[in-house]
Parts: structure tokens; sequence; C-alpha cells
């Protein structure tokens, strides 16, 4: 469905609303679209490579991943565990690509190995206050 449309289906049974409220309540049921070359820059950022922006299998699954809900901050702790993963370090990042990263299950999987430095660093606190 065209956006023009969806505003004609809504104008017909709202005929007293406003136009630019139907079309923000539109761009909100829509989808968010990944802007993969922020992605791209990020991740050469990060892992201090530098890739190109023309992989179309890494942008269509982009775009699944923040169709799932995840978020730039997701992927920054993706970048920041991937980075700290002794077999890549090992390999020198070798094989760490924007398609490899974009894949759901390697996603999910340095996501889910990510944790937040600051509970670390207060763990480490708490048990040295334990031992004093």
């Amino acid at each position: 469905m065209t956006k023009e449309k969806a505003i004609e289906k809504v104008m017909e049974r709202f005929s007293n609303a406003n136009v630019s409220a139907l079309e923000y309540m539109y761009q909100l049921l829509q989808p968010p679209k990944a802007d993969y070359v922020e992605f791209v820059d990020n991740f050469n950022e990060k892992t201090n490579s530098k890739y190109r922006y023309a992989d179309s299998k890494a942008k269509s699954k982009l775009n699944l991943i923040r169709k799932e809900g995840f978020t730039i901050e997701d992927d920054n702790k993706v970048f920041k565990a991937i980075m700290e993963d002794n077999y890549h370090n090992e390999t020198d990042f070798k094989f760490v690509t924007p398609e490899y990263v974009t894949r759901m299950h390697i996603y999910e999987k340095f996501l889910n190995s990510y944790r937040e430095p600051i509970k670390q660093v207060y763990n480490k606190a708490v048990m040295f206050k334990k031992q004093s």
C-alpha cells in the first residue's frame, strides 16, 4: 500500500482529520529503514577497517535486523563484543565483515555475549569492599 492510498483510506473514515497527523501516523506504522551507510561507517570506525557500501546482501539483512527492533546501540554492543572475542583477535579479524555481522544468528550471538563494562567495574568494587 502506498502512502497516498493509506492516507485516502483513513481520510474517508475521518473526514475532519488533519492530513499531517495522518502522515505522521503512517510513518509510525512503517518499519524503520536501516541506514546501511551509517552502519558501515560505524563498523569501519569500530573495527578499524575500510569496507565499502556495495554489499546488497548485508543491506537487506540489516533491514531485517532493524525490523526485529534492534537499534544502533545494539550495533555498538555487537561491535564491542566482536572486538573482545578471542577467536577474532587470533585471526586478526580476517572474517569480520559487514555481511558476517548482519547474519541474524551471529548478530544475536555477539549481542547476547556482550557485557556492560559498568557492571563489571561495579562487581569488582563490591568484591574488593567485601575483602577489606
